[in-house]
């Protein structure tokens, strides 16, 4: 769980990955009902799942399972340039 501007404690799933060949047969499913009992055991008020801008068979998927459009996440490279 990570403390945050909102003063609700949340618990957050990154990278949640389900072989191609083990989609379909409810897999993630289970794995997300299993972290968010977890979740609900540890007091978070609700789970914030993250995935790719471009992975829309995983925004399918965690629509289908009630989840919602919640924020929008931006990064920037730190890696310093290389000069010649």
């Amino acid at each position: 769980m990570t403390d945050s501007l909102d003063p609700a404690p949340y618990a957050e799933l990154t990278d949640l990955f389900v072989e191609p060949e083990a989609r379909r047969l409810g897999v993630a499913s289970r794995l997300v009902k299993y972290v968010e009992g977890i979740a609900r055991e540890r007091g978070a008020s609700h789970l914030v799942v993250l995935t790719g801008q471009n992975n829309t068979e995983a925004q399918a998927f965690y629509r289908s399972a009630g989840y919602e459009e919640y924020a929008v996440a931006m990064r920037k490279s730190l890696k310093v340039a290389e000069t010649r």
